[in-house]
């Protein structure tokens, strides 16, 4: 889903063979790289950024073909509206407005730069794993710990392990 690039967009229902003959293809994949580089596209460009939320956006199926899709030219803010309110018929979104927060990182904007910060998505896995009140340790665990296999007992829900490792990896 590109929320936050969605009033920028139109599909053009382009049904050519990427590579072949059509030669600007975009295949978005929410990478931090990916927000990174666009984000700076856009302070560049001075562009407008706008949050829109698809209700039920999983509800819809699966896409079984490739879109293609072309910018319109410059920044028309009244072209933007008339995307969203067409989006709005179409698939019922939420004007969030202004781009404020995504995928865990909220977003503030000035003139000429953008200030990203993961505060709120820190102090949520904090709060979640109980942790939100503890004192920061030079060594969050015991130093010179041998751990074997055999040592311990096995975790009661390991998936919520999991999903901690997996916050934590992409908050670093």
């Amino acid at each position: 889903m590109i929320s936050f690039l969605s009033p920028y967009f139109s599909n053009k229902g382009f049904t050519q063979v990427a590579g072949i003959d059509y030669h600007d293809t975009f295949a978005f994949v929410a990478k931090l790289v990916i927000v990174r580089c666009l984000l700076a596209i856009a302070i560049a460009r001075n562009w407008e950024l706008h949050q829109l939320d698809v209700h039920n956006a999983l509800l819809h199926g699966d896409l079984d073909e490739e879109v293609y899709m072309q910018l319109p030219p410059g920044n028309n803010s009244s072209l933007c509206q008339k995307l969203k309110e067409f989006l709005h018929i179409m698939f019922h979104i939420k004007d969030l407005e202004k781009f404020k927060y995504f995928l865990g990182i909220e977003v503030a904007r000035h003139p000429s730069e953008i200030f990203l910060c993961q505060q709120k998505y820190t102090l949520d896995i904090l709060t979640e794993t109980g942790m939100l009140g503890t004192k920061p340790c030079p060594f969050p665990m015991e130093q010179k710990l041998k751990l074997t296999p055999n040592t311990g007992s096995p975790l009661s829900d390991p998936m919520q392990y999991k999903r901690l490792v997996g916050k934590l990896i992409y908050l670093t």
